[in-house]
């Protein structure tokens, strides 16, 4: 499994709903399994993100809309394919991810468009 997660062309992460122990609502994601190639997608090092809430910063820097995608796929279990225009300092990229709902958190597969 291992194998084949560092070794997939694809971005690939899965990530666990972090509630509001008071009113449920999801307030952020825990990273569960990270790949290589995701974390390059967010300029981070896949050891610094794995078992770590942080999804909602990151992914905000990446693209505004993207955590409250990640919360509607999580809340009603519909997977969604998005293509994303990022701006992260100066490299401009186009990315194409499908997130599929997985337990209380959501699998991520991003691959970066030319």
């Amino acid at each position: 499994m291992a194998s084949l997660l560092n070794n997939s062309p694809d971005g690939i992460a899965a990530i666990q709903a972090v509630r509001n122990t008071i009113n449920g609502e999801i307030d952020d994601f825990l990273y569960l399994v990270v790949n290589p190639l995701f974390a390059k997608l967010l300029s981070q090092k896949r050891e610094a993100l794995t078992g770590l809430p942080g999804v909602k910063n990151m992914f905000n820097q990446l693209h505004p809309e993207l955590f409250d995608i990640l919360v509607s796929v999580v809340e009603t279990g519909k997977p969604i394919e998005k293509k994303i225009y990022s701006k992260n300092g100066e490299i401009q990229q186009f990315y194409n991810f499908t997130i599929v709902k997985f337990g209380d958190g959501c699998s991520i597969t991003g691959r970066a468009l030319s």
